[in-house]
């Protein structure tokens, strides 16, 4: 994904095997914000150490509640800072709530990146990150709830605290 001076946000997305000679597997971002909440980079490719995951060539990326791991040149990269919190990165990002650990996919070679039983990344996330269903996606009539589902369908949070990534866990 490329963005250009305008703002755009990713909730509950997966960035998988993207590959690009530039700059940015997942996402380059040359302007305006990013905003990414619960999502997973995992496969993606760049030539060199330019972002496998994100690159950020201004200020104004902020990533919450997200895996960046297993991505070719580094989960970041580019000019700009983002700021990280509460998410899983690959080589350490400092931020509050970030970890460093294998986060456990249940199959990443064949594109399955939800979480395995034991994964650092359950219930380790923000809720306060979370973003309001606007879109009323569990048809409920309320919008301002926080986001319900995650990427499947499923509810977003279990146990009381979200999970890091675009799948909340059952367990």
């Amino acid at each position: 994904m490329n963005n250009f001076d305008s703002n755009a946000v990713f909730v509950n997305c997966r960035f998988l095997g993207n590959s690009t000679t530039n700059s940015g597997g997942g996402i380059r971002t040359s302007g305006g914000s990013v905003v990414v909440t619960n999502c997973t980079f995992a496969g993606n490719s760049t030539f060199g150490s330019n972002g496998g995951g994100i690159a950020s060539l201004t200020n104004g990326t902020i990533v919450t509640n997200s895996i960046l791991w297993g991505n070719t040149g580094g989960a970041f990269g580019g000019s700009g800072v983002p700021v990280v919190s509460f998410s899983n990165v690959e080589g350490g990002f400092n931020g509050t709530g970030n970890i460093n650990a294998d986060p456990l996919f249940a199959n990443q070679a064949n594109g399955d990146v939800r979480l395995s039983p034991g994964s650092p990344c359950i219930d380790v996330g923000s809720n306060d990150a979370l973003p309001s269903d606007l879109a009323d996606l569990d048809d409920n009539g309320d919008t301002d709830e926080a986001l319900p589902l995650d990427l499947d369908g499923n509810a977003r949070v279990i146990n009381d605290i979200v999970d890091m990534g675009a799948h909340e866990s059952s367990q």
